[in-house]
């Protein structure tokens, strides 16, 4: 099979290559074929693009789907169709108009995907958004944004906002982790700060940081304050609106309604706790407790009813 070696401005047609090289500006009209395409300047392929390895440093753009064993991004790509990978690596910039899956992802510079992203290790450390995105190990110390995520074990210590659901197995939230409807997990933990419009629901919670849900519902469930994670959390928030301008938190615990087997709270704001074994501790304010079992109430906290008697902590 030929090469194709452009140095200056040049076309040519689709087909079968050995190797693919623009180091100054080309455009195919066709579908190509090759062992690798390696682009430092500019390249334009109109239709379908399979390659064993890609390597973009320049600009280059696929009108149709992009197939490949390893593609690395330095520089700015994009993809009309969908894009087949077992590992990407983008530290510039790639768009993606259709699915993208790819066995290992790794996002140090900006990934967009208008459509489903199926890839399951995912490392964001960059910016990453998606339309529903499917993964099994998931860690976000850039910022991530998507409308559905389901999948293994999602750890955030970056930023990420979620504009419907999150299903996944486990959820660890060291940084900001926004869900606008509803977040379900076997367990989850968070240092940092976890907040929906909806339901959070987990076999065991347990938040040394800060959670803010319409509903919160477990077999246990612990929210404390941490003073420390607390400290760590602001400075990560700093550093995160610095870097991905995003909004810096300063909500308290709160929800409308707290209930598990076993509920044990700190700093907590509530409209209703309901559960067989409740511990109300330090500074909570709590309308109404439902237990049937046993409870105790901190002295600094104030509960307005218990089991529907008034009751004046």
């Amino acid at each position: 099979m030929n090469n194709i070696s452009i140095d200056g401005f040049g076309n040519f047609s689709g087909g079968e290559y050995s190797a693919v090289c623009v180091d100054g500006v080309a455009s195919c009209p066709d579908d190509i074929t090759c062992e690798t395409v390696s682009v430092d300047g500019t390249f334009h392929c109109h239709g379908n693009l399979s390659a064993k390895k890609v390597s973009s440093d320049g600009a280059m753009n696929v009108g149709g789907s992009l197939t490949t064993e390893l593609i690395s991004v330095d520089g700015a790509a994009s993809v009309g169709g969908d894009l087949t990978a077992q590992k990407l690596s983008v530290d510039g910039s790639l768009s993606v108009s259709c699915t993208l899956h790819a066995e290992r992802v790794s996002v140090d510079g900006s990934l967009s995907v208008q459509g489903e992203m199926h890839a399951p290790v995912l490392a964001v450390d960059g910016s990453l958004s998606a339309h529903t995105l499917h993964s099994e190990q998931t860690n976000v110390d850039g910022s991530l944004r998507c409308v559905s995520f389901y999948g293994g074990r999602f750890a955030c210590d970056g930023s990420t906002y979620i504009e419907d659901e999150l299903s996944a197995k486990e959820v660890v939230v060291d940084g900001s982790l926004k869900v606008t409807n509803k977040l379900e997990a076997e367990t989850i933990r968070a240092d940092g700060s976890l907040s929906t419009d909806g339901q959070i629901s987990a076999d065991r919670i347990e938040i040394d940081g800060e959670v803010c849900a319409d509903e919160i519902v477990g077999d246990y469930i612990r929210i404390a304050y941490d003073p420390v994670a607390h400290t760590i959390h602001q400075i990560k928030d700093v550093v995160l609106h610095a870097l991905f301008k995003r909004g810096t938190s300063e909500q308290k615990s709160c929800a409308n309604l707290i209930e598990a087997t076993t509920v044990e709270i700190d700093n907590v704001t509530a409209g209703t706790v309901s559960g067989e074994h409740v511990t109300i501790g330090e500074n909570c304010r709590i309308e109404r407790l439902e237990c049937t079992g046993t409870y105790t109430i901190d002295s600094s906290s104030y509960v307005g009813c218990i089991n529907g008697e008034p009751h004046n902590a």
